[in-house]
């Protein structure tokens, strides 16, 4: 007994290795995409969205591990050996550069992160045979889970300002790369001992929801970043802006103080110019010089006359207001740089009619007090410098004020966004940095939760998935114990219609599938005959045979009654052929039951599947024509399904559906032939028959519509549509009939017996009949009775007993027997056409029907002969003083109307 068992055997391992894989392709997916968002995000930035570093680091260990669940190879050693090197150059580097403070958290998580990527290195340099290295992925594992929950830790108590603390997408992207990790090692340590089972139906859901998960972390993270690079350029832009303009508003009052001075009334100069000092914090004082660049006086301002230096400072260089006597210009004092308190010199000359030419006017501006700007809460994170001179860079809203070289300001934010704009129509280089990554670390412990639900939906689904699939192959075995043939201890139908649609799927040339469907020849004869024991003897030992016979992978079923169904995989035409032979001799062979030896064949049809437009149950319909066509030609053979078989079957399956279009539309009529008495020659019955009118004109013959009804079941409706019109038509029946006592016959077939409803429509029919004193007659074929005699026969004495006649129709065309004229309540016995086409005295076809008349006449039965064409019948037929006589020789089928206005001879 061959079972059916999945491809896949679904098990913990399965599970794992799907768990480890989903793990492995979403590190690998983690690093291609941080990789292109590195580059995606605008190469000026306030903060790296994730180093390079970062991303191919995390893309290697996950092909590593996609390795490692294979064997262990000398391509791993050397990534081991890479990764354990680049664990110790880290390692050195954060310890010896100073950067990092063994104070600050995040240096501790940075330094357990090297000693994980050294021990991780190691693990895939070592092979797991030995047990202490499984050890050690064990215990990396474990530690992957700790130093993903420190990370995840941190990212509620980040150190915002500090210069080198990573940033909050590298180490959110670190702590699921530590969390895959920990997946990773302690699976790969428990199922070490074979390669882990990559099974793609399983992982493709889980790694497709992973890929959007992250796809649409990093796009909020980068959406973060640039939102973050975008306020700190406005705020850039807003300090330059301010900047420019402010020093335009003191040149502009500077040129108006030189251009309305008073020199004779000092006074009044004094006093002008005090009133610009105090409009303008950041201005110190207005000197003026002479021609030659001597001081004259200087008017300082009155806030700053405490601060003596400031004093010192507000008096230009004397060499360069020389060069520049009679120009306005401005400059920077290198003095006052180099004190930290840098001050710009503006210079215009004085036009006055009455003061000496070639006076000049200076005013100095404290850059300190003119670059300390407020900034709003929105911007407050970031810091703005601006370049005042080559290698000179001075802080605009930062506390404390400091004098920065370019390199030193570099090496302290290695992440800024510079701009050069318009100062005093000259171009002057602005930088923004982030001192603070607080709003970043708030938006990373929000978009941690794409991380969590999306991370949870991949592994449900591989749960989900798996579990699934344990349930369908426990369903498999459960149906394998519930749904084995109790007879034949085959497997039933719908296990080998499962088996077969399974190898469809999985299938790669599913055209070296082949099915053979098997109908055993004239079982039906022998299990009626020798009883129901004999008959599972019989389908028993038949499927014992057939097994003995397949080859390998091959399975064998019992479809239905009778009937098995054999599939055949990889192989060829040929060795079907040779097959089909083998069943066929094998079948032939004698069945021993009870000392008796019983001799049946079998029909057999062979169909191909095809690689196009095909299915399981395509291909076992196409089987089971073939096997109809073998019947048809006389059982006892093989035949193989070809295209106009399908054509065939194809128009009984559209005549079915005329059929019920038919019925639906009550298109279906009744004709009555008349029945002659033998004695009388008076019309003493008819016998109603059921006719298809078609538009045209045409009639569907009932030899083409009946058998179709009866073997899709629709005679039981089309019976009930005949009843209902041959009740309509009794009382005008009853005006026709030439006796004193009509009959009306309706043919009964064998499946109206087992619907109530037609039973009880033929009482209510009888009953109506009554009325108008016409007899109602059913008319049932042999086949009744050979399906079920018990049943039939208990019907037919009910319907008797409430007035019915009951007639055996076609009577010895079917498997006839005599039991059938006196052990069954029958009435009429309607002798077949057959029996006397040929009347020469002396020929069996004489003899047959001379017999059958004499029995049926000697058991007091009702004799109708069918077929009346001649002259010498109707002699026969009076001969052997039947009751009745029914052909085409005293009238045809026709519609009740024509009848009516008809005269019989």
């Amino acid at each position: 007994m061959k079972e059916v068992v999945l491809t896949v055997t679904y098990n913990s391992r399965t599970a794992a290795s799907a768990a480890y894989y989903f793990a492995a392709l979403t590190a690998v997916l983690l690093g291609l995409i941080g990789s292109f968002f590195h580059f995606s995000v605008s190469q000026q930035t306030l903060i790296d969205i994730i180093p390079m570093r970062t991303t191919a680091a995390v893309l290697v260990t996950g092909l590593a591990f996609l390795i490692a669940a294979r064997r262990h190879s000398i391509i791993l050693i050397v990534l081991g050996v890479g990764f354990m090197a680049l664990a110790a150059i880290s390692l050195y580097v954060n310890l010896t550069s100073g950067r990092l403070d063994v104070r600050e958290y995040f240096a501790w998580v940075i330094v357990a992160v090297a000693i994980h990527l050294f021990l991780l290195g190691l693990s895939f340099a070592l092979s797991l045979k030995w047990r202490w290295v499984r050890q050690l992925w064990k215990f990396t594992g474990w530690l992957s889970l700790a130093i993903a929950i420190a990370i995840i830790v941190y990212s509620w108590i980040p150190n915002t300002t500090h210069s080198y603390a990573p940033g909050s997408v590298i180490f959110i992207a670190v702590a699921l790369m530590m969390l895959l990790t920990c997946i990773m090692m302690l699976i790969r340590a428990h199922w070490y001992r074979e390669p882990l089972f990559f099974d793609r139906k399983l992982l493709t859901p889980s790694v497709v929801v992973s890929l959007i998960t992250l796809l649409v972390w990093f796009s909020l993270s980068a959406a973060a970043v640039r939102d973050v690079n975008e306020r700190g350029q406005i705020l850039q832009g807003q300090i330059a802006s301010q900047i420019d303009s402010q020093l335009i508003e003191l040149r502009d009052a500077l040129k108006r103080v030189a251009s309305f001075k008073n020199a004779e009334d000092l006074e009044v100069f004094r006093h002008d110019s005090e009133l610009l000092l105090r409009d303008f914090p950041a201005a110190l004082g207005i000197s003026v010089h002479s021609g030659s660049g001597d001081f004259v006086y200087l008017v300082h301002a009155q806030n700053r006359a405490c601060e003596v230096d400031l004093r010192v400072l507000a008096i230009p260089p004397t060499n360069w207001l020389r060069s520049q006597m009679g120009q306005e210009a401005y400059s920077m004092s290198a003095t006052s740089v180099m004190a930290e308190r840098p001050v710009l010199f503006f210079t215009a000359p004085i036009i006055s009619p009455n003061v000496e030419q070639n006076q000049q006017a200076t005013m100095a501006v404290d850059l300190r007090a003119l670059l300390d700007f407020e900034t709003v809460e929105f911007l407050k994170a970031f810091s703005v410098y601006t370049e005042i001179a080559p290698n000179i860079i001075l802080p605009a809203n930062t506390v404390p004020f400091h004098v920065i070289t370019n390199d030193h300001f570099h090496q302290m934010h290695p992440f800024s966004i510079e701009h050069a704009y318009q100062i005093l129509d000259a171009p002057l280089n602005f930088y923004v940095t982030l001192h603070d990554t607080d709003e970043l670390w708030r938006s990373a412990r929000v978009n941690k939760l794409v991380f969590l639900i999306g991370g949870l939906v991949s592994f449900l689904l591989v749960i989900v998935i798996d579990a699934n699939n344990r349930l369908r192959q426990e369903e498999v075995k459960l149906k394998q114990l519930a749904t084995f043939d109790g007879v034949t201890n085959l497997i039933r139908r719908d296990v080998f219609e499962q088996e077969l649609a399974l190898q469809y799927s999985i299938s790669e040339d599913i055209a070296t599938t082949y099915v053979l469907f098997i109908d055993l020849d004239g079982f039906k004869t022998v299990n009626d005959t020798l009883g129901l024991k004999a008959g599972n003897h019989i389908l028993h030992e038949t499927g014992n045979r057939i097994k003995a016979l397949l080859p390998t992978e091959a399975i064998v079923s019992r479809f239905s009654s009778d009937e098995f169904v054999v599939m055949v995989k990889h192989t060829n035409k040929a060795l079907i052929t040779k097959l089909a032979g083998a069943f066929q001799r094998e079948l032939r062979r004698p069945y021993v039951i009870d000392d008796v030896e019983v001799v049946i064949s079998a029909s057999i049809g062979v169909a191909q599947a095809s690689v196009r437009n095909d299915s399981a149950d395509e291909l076992i319909q196409r089987a089971d024509i073939a096997m109809t066509e073998a019947k048809t030609a006389g059982g006892n053979t093989t035949t193989w399904f070809r295209k106009d078989m399908l054509a065939s079957y194809n128009e009984r399956l559209r005549l079915r559906t005329r059929i019920q279009q038919g019925l639906n539309n009550d298109e279906f009529r009744v004709h009555y032939q008349p029945i002659v008495s033998t004695k009388s020659g008076e019309i003493s019955g008819f016998e109603a028959l059921a006719r298809w009118p078609q538009n045209d004109g045409s009639m569907i013959s009932p030899g083409v519509f009946i058998p179709v009804t009866e073997q899709t079941g629709q005679i039981v409706e089309l019976t009930e549509q005949i009843l209902a019109m041959v009740s309509a038509d009794i009382p005008r029946l009853a005006a026709i009939g030439g006796e004193e006592r009509t009959y009306v016959s309706v043919n009964i077939s064998p499946l109206c017996f087992t619907r109530g409803i037609v039973i009880e429509l033929l009482k209510e029919i009888h009953l109506q009949a009554k009325e108008s004193n016409v007899v109602l007659q059913i008319e049932v074929t042999e086949s009744l009775f050979l399906d079920d005699k018990i049943t039939a026969k208990a019907t037919l004495e009910a319907l008797r007993d409430s007035g019915i006649q009951v007639a055996i129709d076609d009577f010895g065309t079917g498997y006839s027997s005599l039991s059938l004229l006196y052990k069954l309540p029958v009435d009429v016995i309607k002798i077949d056409r057959a029996f006397i086409s040929d009347l020469t005295p002396g020929s069996d076809a004489f003899k047959v029907a001379d017999a059958a008349i004499t029995l049926a006449l000697n058991l007091n039965k009702v004799v109708v002969v069918e077929g009346i064409e001649t002259e010498e019948q109707l002699k026969f037929c009076r001969e052997k003083q039947c009751h009745a006589m029914q052909g085409f020789y005293f009238y045809k089928p026709e519609p009740l109307a024509v009848l009516m206005n008809m005269q019989h001879r």
